[in-house]
């Protein structure tokens, strides 16, 4: 079995800087997150999903603790 949290469908076009597709999180009516336990084999694929940190990176990270 597997834990997975559902998103959106993909944006129609990759950002033009990365080329990354925006995915978004899909929530409850009460605003928790939606996921599913779910059989292994059910999953066509995996994908890597990157945050969106915005223009701002918070000066207290370091490359050894986030």
């Amino acid at each position: 079995l597997a834990y997975v949290e559902w998103f959106t469908p993909s944006s129609p076009a990759a950002h033009p800087n990365h080329g990354l597709y925006k995915f978004t999180r899909l929530l409850s009516r009460q605003g928790a997150r939606l996921a599913s336990i779910i059989p292994v084999d059910h999953i066509e694929r995996s994908c890597h999903l990157f945050p969106e940190f915005g223009v701002i990176t918070p000066r207290g990270w370091s490359s050894s603790d986030v």
